[in-house]
């Protein structure tokens, strides 16, 4: 099947370029669309979108596989609310449906809006968004004076706006990996230097994030797309050529301290910043000049199909080579393998002291993954069917967690799913997942689509070892990759039977109603938190007693109007927030720790009891048990 490539651009594919744009965009500048509330809007949106393309236009026959992945999409999301019958915890429940309910809402979008010959605009549309907003976050490390703010958490690594750094690393990387496929791809020049220079953007900004998932990601990534290429030969001369330049902005990034290292003062990194972006700018110009000189000698000067052949073969054993000769010099492959595995299950390296966090790169800790990984197998072998409900993670895991970390996923989306929904959903979630390479010979042949399995099988990578599922903007981009060329495998000419398209009405209609449901109470709720935080207590009581009208099946108003109640001195208000809580929540162990502190008499040590069970490692416990080590010390001195 021949699409022309790139497209011609009017005013009605100039939209369907947009539409991923401002979708993509939208969501990674809502914190990667890890809030409700971004859920809630962005379903409402996607559900509206839908119901005026059926209602106005007409849209065209979908594939089967189109039509079986929002399909098994919208089982996994109904396994996932059916949880609610068994889960630890009924509010991270429905806050795991809305989330997956958006993400179907998403690729419902996509399958009614998109047309036959139109998911290379998605899909341009898509790389457009991930260099916008990779380019932001690269300009807070150069302008930190500006853009950039501290941030405690994230320890100096760029995760800006996404909020998470590995997000935003693997963000970059499925855009290098589609930037790579237009230059594999397209013919047009001005789009080949393009996507050249947004190469060594998005590059630079995944080293900036010092994630080796990222980095892991990448290689699959490129691997797949050397696998699934119908122009491998012109990979090796995009890489080869590229390479160099790629490189030494790598190396460029490397060299200040100001900006690798915590601790730097904003005057020395805004210095730093300044310089290395004119020298980022210079080197993306280098790497369009040579895209553009590429370009020339493949139309003017093409080499020889021996001279290509012979040249691939020697890039190919001098790498091969090279990891021969790193295999040997580190002690053998046996010696490796026990060297990654011990460096796996081993702690992370320390750059608290200043240390450059270029060294952590070179690190294979697992940062606590097997014990994350542990803790939901052992959820999964308490109820193997169904696991302990959608996102009970969040509370299971301070009851058994084997040191005192708080973390709220498994890293990890197959050993998460597996302890959260058992069997079933493992399968349904594998089901949907695998349903977009079931075609996989006819999609490598149609522009674009070796870099669309390149970017869906990193994505599938790294979500297995990080809470990729979570940062929404992650799954529903990856999402848009590879399934908007399905839309070039429909019968020409045909539209859905109207069954069909009553069917997806009625869907939309039904995620429009769950928006409208959910997002009063949302919105109350983040209210109330935001409240919380500025110490505005007295606004975030009544904004929690607010959402507790709209939002009765969570615990979250009941904890954030305790918490604003206990801080205001309102004890006993607090304490009988927080037993409204536990009623809907009988597991949230902060609503326990917050009894133990303004509780008295016999609840107070019954909410002892079932703190200790939850959360062995409560500061509340740790206090308690103070003044008791110090009365024995006493006692002891008295001898």
């Amino acid at each position: 099947m021949k699409i022309a490539f790139p497209v011609p651009l009017n005013g009605a594919r100039i939209l369907i370029f947009a539409l991923p744009f401002i979708a993509v965009v939208t969501l990674a500048a809502s914190s990667g669309g890890y809030f409700a509330t971004t859920w809630n809007w962005a379903m409402l949106t996607f559900a509206w979108t839908v119901a005026m393309v059926l209602i106005l236009g007409r849209p065209e026959r979908w594939t089967r596989i189109e039509i079986a992945a929002v399909c098994a999409l919208l089982a996994f999301a109904c396994w996932v609310g059916l949880s609610a019958l068994w889960t630890i915890d009924v509010t991270q429940t429905v806050l795991e449906l809305q989330r997956t309910l958006m993400i179907v809402a998403a690729v419902l979008v996509l399958l009614v809006v998109v047309r036959r010959g139109e998911h290379a605009l998605v899909l341009g549309g898509v790389l457009a968004a991930i260099v916008a907003i990779s380019t932001y976050s690269l300009a807070t490390r150069l302008f930190p004076e500006r853009l950039g703010y501290f941030d405690a958490t994230a320890q100096y690594r760029l995760s800006t706006p996404l909020g998470y750094w590995n997000a935003l690393g693997v963000f970059a990387v499925l855009g290098i990996l589609l930037a790579l496929a237009v230059l594999l791809e397209s013919e047009s020049v001005r789009a080949q230097c393009a996507s050249a220079a947004a190469v060594v953007v998005l590059t630079v900004t995944v080293y900036y994030t010092y994630g080796r998932g990222p980095w892991l990601a990448l290689i699959i990534g490129l691997g797949a797309l050397l696998a699934f290429s119908r122009r491998r030969m012109r990979l090796l001369s995009v890489l080869l050529s590229l390479g160099p330049v790629v490189a030494l902005a790598l190396w460029t990034a490397t060299r200040s301290d100001a900006l690798t290292r915590r601790g730097a003062s904003l005057a020395r990194a805004s210095h730093d910043g300044h310089l290395l972006s004119i020298s980022l700018l210079c080197l993306a110009a280098l790497a369009a000049a040579v895209a553009y000189g590429r370009h020339w000698f493949a139309a003017h000067l093409p080499p020889p199909r021996k001279v290509q052949l012979t040249i691939a073969t020697l890039v190919i054993g001098v790498a091969l080579g090279l990891v021969l000769a790193g295999v040997v010099y580190a002690g053998g492959p046996v010696r490796v393998v026990q060297r990654a595995y011990d460096s796996f299950r081993g702690p992370p390296i320390d750059v608290s002291n200043g240390g450059s966090l270029t060294s952590r790169l070179w690190s294979a800790s697992s940062n606590g993954r097997l014990d994350y990984w542990s803790v939901s197998w052992r959820e999964f072998k308490a109820s193997p069917v169904g696991g302990g409900g959608a996102g009970s993670f969040t509370y299971y895991w301070p009851e058994h967690r084997p040191y005192n970390g708080q973390v709220m996923d498994a890293h990890g989306l197959y050993a998460e799913t597996l302890g959260e929904l058992g069997l079933v959903g493992l399968v349904l979630l594998v089901l949907a997942l695998a349903l977009p390479l079931v075609r996989l010979r006819a999609l490598r042949k149609l522009p674009l689509g070796a870099g669309a399995i390149a970017v869906w099988l990193a994505f599938l990578v790294h979500a297995g070892v990080d809470w990729d599922w979570e940062m929404s903007v992650l799954p529903v981009t990856a999402l848009i990759v590879i399934l908007a060329p399905q839309s070039a495998l429909r019968t020409p000419e045909s539209a859905p039977g109207r069954g069909l398209q009553w069917a997806a009405l009625a869907l939309a209609a039904g995620l429009a109603v769950a928006a409208l449901f959910f997002l009063p109470g949302n919105l109350d709720i983040a209210r109330a938190q935001s409240a919380n935080d500025r110490q505005h207590f007295a606004a975030a009581a009544k904004d929690a007693k607010s959402a507790q009208r709209w939002a009765p099946w969570s615990s979250q108003p009941a904890y954030q109007r305790a918490f604003a109640l206990d801080a205001l001195g309102r004890r006993g208000e607090a304490v009988a927030s927080a037993r409204k809580g536990l009623s809907h929540s009988p597991n949230v162990w902060q609503l326990w720790a917050l009894i133990v502190k303004d509780g008295k008499g016999r609840e107070r040590q019954q909410a002892v009891v079932r703190l200790t069970v939850l959360n062995h490692f409560a500061p509340e416990l740790v206090a308690l048990k103070k003044p008791a080590q110090k009365t024995v010390a006493k006692k002891a001195g008295r001898k």
